[in-house]
């Protein structure tokens, strides 16, 4: 009887470490990995979405992408209540795990954060706020390239685009053309002028964004709330070299053509 108890003993033991080497190994950032912590949290932002709350307590949404962009959302009462686009960039850091530096795309404003590293929670701290940022996952590859594969053609708008409609707008347009290889043209303009930009577009990782990056060095953020294959409606704000053609955020709807 004491070497059966003896042996569930030993059992139970075996069991209960076993989990706990699972849950080690379950970590995204470990300090006995072979490379730094700068650089595992470098490699492991842009494969999932992270969220948290600010000091405000909105949900914040951060989206790392492949191409050093960086999409910060800010929610508030289950909806996005504003998006902005960063360039990023992760250093080694004498005073944490690693050092985060974000400049805003629209106006170059950088801004650095104190990044602290503990399994799957990435706390990002500034002189001003404090976030931490568990990963989630993101929306599956088949369902991005779904929404790929419905965005791309050419799209154009069936109501009125721009914010005014002075006498000078007739014959006001504006048309997307998203083409496989991942660039797009953007057509805007009326009978007196035309504006044609062009840059690279990608589907976001929760499939429900898309992410434009103008060749001029601008970039945007667009909603995707209606995505079929004949209608389109996303909603974002225009802003092109022309001011006339510039618009506050709103939505647009679009036919294929």
């Amino acid at each position: 009887m004491k070497t059966l108890t003896l042996s569930l003993w030993l059992a139970c033991i075996g069991m209960v470490q076993a989990q706990l080497n699972a849950k080690t190994t379950d970590c995204t950032f470990g300090q006995a990995a072979e490379s730094s912590i700068a650089y595992q949290i470098s490699a492991n932002l842009p494969t999932g979405i992270w969220s948290g709350k600010n000091e405000h307590g909105q949900q914040v949404t951060l989206q790392f992408l492949d191409n050093d962009l960086v999409q910060w959302f800010t929610h508030c009462d289950g909806k996005s209540a504003n998006s902005r686009l960063f360039s990023w960039e992760c250093r080694p850091s004498p005073y944490a795990d690693a050092s985060l530096l974000l400049t805003d795309w629209k106006t170059g404003q950088p801004i650095t954060f104190d990044v602290e590293a503990d399994c799957n929670v990435l706390t990002i701290m500034s002189s001003t706020s404090r976030i931490a940022l568990t990963f989630e996952a993101s929306a599956s590859e088949a369902e991005m390239e779904r929404t790929a594969q419905l965005l791309t053609g050419n799209w154009e708008n069936t109501t009125f685009p721009f914010d005014f409609e002075p006498a000078d707008m007739e014959g006001a347009y504006l048309t997307y053309r998203f083409n496989p290889n991942g660039r797009f043209v953007r057509k805007i303009g009326n009978r007196q002028r035309q504006v044609e930009e062009h840059g690279s577009w990608a589907v976001a990782k929760d499939a429900k964004h898309l992410i434009l990056s103008f060749d001029n060095g601008k970039a945007t953020v667009a909603q995707l709330k209606y995505v079929r294959v004949d209608e389109l409606v996303i909603h974002h704000l225009l802003s092109c070299q022309d001011e006339a053609f510039n618009t506050v955020e709103k939505d647009f709807f679009f036919n294929r053509y």
